[in-house]
């Protein structure tokens, strides 16, 4: 709970210091979650997913897993 006493959404995850976790980082703020267990590694890139709808009706995915190659949950929660 925040000091109001409201519940308060925590995004726990790992990020790179690019444009792409950059740009995360805002939408988390701006939204009013807490970004306190946010990962910033400077070591990768963040993850990206995009999955287009095409003209015809027929969908793609294109997914660069980039630091979910080496994400794990003792990383973040044993901080």
């Amino acid at each position: 709970r925040d000091d109001d006493g409201e519940e308060k959404v925590r995004i726990l995850t790992k990020i790179g210091p690019d444009h792409a976790g950059n740009t995360l980082l805002e939408f988390y703020r701006k939204a009013g979650a807490s970004t306190e267990l946010i990962l910033v590694d400077s070591e990768v890139q963040t993850s990206m997913a995009v999955l287009p709808v095409f003209r015809n009706g027929k969908r793609g995915c294109f997914v660069n897993l980039a630091c979910n190659d080496g994400f794990s949950a003792d990383e973040l929660l044993g901080r």
